[in-house]
């Protein structure tokens, strides 16, 4: 596949992604944070349009109930059914939070 088609099929996915976490705070009331790293380029989905709610990683450390991570190893290995629960029981929240549930 080539790098034009590759960065368009990218841009689509990226713009689809945020656009279903946009989606998820209107439908379900959820604060969210999205952040996807590619190469040099950072882009961040917030639910907040003025001060986010998330300013540092590390506050997620001191929330309770504990923060659930989901990480694409826990994909690979776990039933659909079981993963979230999984999750909350075995992992605290570290600098590389994925995804967290609020």
């Amino acid at each position: 596949m080539g790098q034009k088609l590759v960065n368009k099929k990218f841009r689509k996915a990226k713009d689809n992604f945020l656009r279903k976490g946009v989606l998820f705070k209107k439908s379900y009331g959820a604060d969210i944070f999205i952040v996807i790293r590619r190469g040099q380029k950072i882009y961040i989905c917030d639910s907040e349009d003025g001060v986010s709610w998330l300013t540092d990683l590390k506050m997620l450390d001191q929330n309770y109930p504990i923060p659930i991570r989901v990480t694409p190893k826990l994909f690979e290995t776990c039933p659909r059914s079981k993963k979230l629960k999984l999750v909350q029981r075995r992992d605290r929240v570290a600098d590389d939070v994925i995804v967290t549930e609020g």
